[in-house]
């Protein structure tokens, strides 16, 4: 999907509860060109209260965020980075 959406926002990836390798031998399966890292130590996922992946967190430009604990599957992935594109 980031692929879809390039140039008008930016994807970032965040692995949790697994190792660097895991996560890089994921990125090579499946294509994945989004910068992608690890929450080694679960500060992360702490700051924004997740507990299981996927979860989301979707940012304006002004640092404004909205954090979805949830699947949302292609179309509503789709419809959130459309509203967000739309505000």
């Amino acid at each position: 999907m980031e692929r879809e959406y390039e140039g008008e926002l930016e994807f970032l990836g965040i692995a949790w509860h697994d190792t660097r390798e895991a996560m890089q031998a994921f990125v090579d399966e499946y294509g994945i060109r989004m910068p992608t890292a690890v929450d080694e130590d679960d500060q992360l996922f702490a700051r924004f209260g997740f507990f299981y992946q996927p979860s989301w967190v979707f940012m304006d430009e002004d640092g404004d965020f909205e954090a979805l604990r949830q699947e949302l599957g292609v179309e509503g992935l789709r419809a959130e980075i459309d509203k967000l594109l739309a505000s």
